[in-house]
């Protein structure tokens, strides 16, 4: 039974190690959207008000 329950304990590290990799791209993925978005927006403001 111990011999068992370790196969199933490696069994789920890559599954943990999948999801953090798939939430790690998609936190990689919002934050190049966040800071191609603050350039634009920032340029737009700084038109709009300062001159």
């Amino acid at each position: 039974m111990p011999k068992h329950m370790n196969m199933s304990d490696d069994m789920d590290i890559p599954e943990n190690v999948d999801i953090e990799r798939k939430l790690a791209s998609i936190r990689t993925a919002l934050l190049v959207l966040a800071y191609s978005l603050v350039l634009p927006v920032a340029y737009y403001l700084w038109q709009a008000y300062c001159c």
